[in-house]
């Protein structure tokens, strides 16, 4: 399959949107929105009374809690559920809790790197600012050397390649898509003389992998969508997201 390349200049955020979990049924439970630091918590009180199915439909969010969520999702044999987009975070994490998530006709699978599971996005050094103490650094790359380990280890037990992730950045840079960028909007409001700014920045675009792709990589899409690389496109423009669709070769 040809490489195909979406853009259509829309931005995944999950600013000022909190994910939403709920009890659909006494076996099922569902996610709705981005992953935040909160969303581990919140997971756990609506989980706390079991269940055999999980639904979600998230554009990403925060790496960790999605992992540990993903983690206890594996621990309990739930069956994984997407019913519409599952991007980054989602995708890295609980998309693969298991080895053959199912996904409806309406949902897209798209992956663009990981802090935790990757180098090719950008230094590992890139968050250091030169004011923070040498013993809170130490901690941060400790803690980021233990929790990568915990990630690449989750994915193992899975029976997922890892290299799946350094591939959706390899995908999207050889289609000639810059990494990233942002604009900075400044404002003065006359009445205080007070100036602000706004910067919008934009990540790498995602890869929206074939199954072929995703059999490849270890994923069972037996329990896709039979017209799942069919709808691909068309789901891209409804779902409003930047890509690259290719079978990763």
């Amino acid at each position: 399959m040809p490489i195909v390349v979406i853009l259509l200049g829309v931005l995944l955020s999950s600013a000022g949107v909190a994910a939403k979990w709920h009890r659909v049924s006494k076996e099922e439970i569902k996610l709705s929105g981005p992953i935040g630091q909160d969303s581990l918590r919140d997971y756990e009180s609506v989980a706390d009374s079991g269940y055999t199915r999980i639904t979600v439909e998230s554009a990403g969010g925060v790496e960790y809690p999605a992992l540990m969520i993903a983690r206890d999702i594996q621990r309990r044999g739930a069956k994984v559920f997407i019913d519409g987009l599952c991007a980054s975070t989602c995708a890295n994490f609980l998309a693969l809790a298991v080895r053959a998530p199912s996904v409806s006709c309406r949902s897209l699978l798209a992956w663009h790197g990981s802090g935790l599971l990757t180098d090719m996005q950008s230094s590992d050094d890139d968050w250091i600012e030169a004011e923070m103490p040498e013993t809170f650094v130490s901690e941060v790359k400790a803690w980021k050397v233990n929790a990568r380990s915990e990630a690449v280890a989750f994915l193992k037990h899975t029976g997922i390649d890892s290299s799946i992730v350094d591939e959706s950045v390899r995908v999207v840079l050889s289609a000639g898509i810059k990494p990233q960028s942002e604009k900075t909007v400044y404002s003065l409001d006359p009445a205080t003389g007070f100036i602000s700014s706004t910067t919008t920045r934009k990540g790498l675009p995602l890869w929206v992998p074939t199954t072929k792709a995703l059999n490849r990589y270890g994923v069972d899409t037996s329990g896709f969508c039979p017209e799942y690389d069919q709808r691909i496109k068309g789901n891209m423009e409804r779902l409003g997201v930047d890509g690259v669709v290719s079978d990763g070769e």
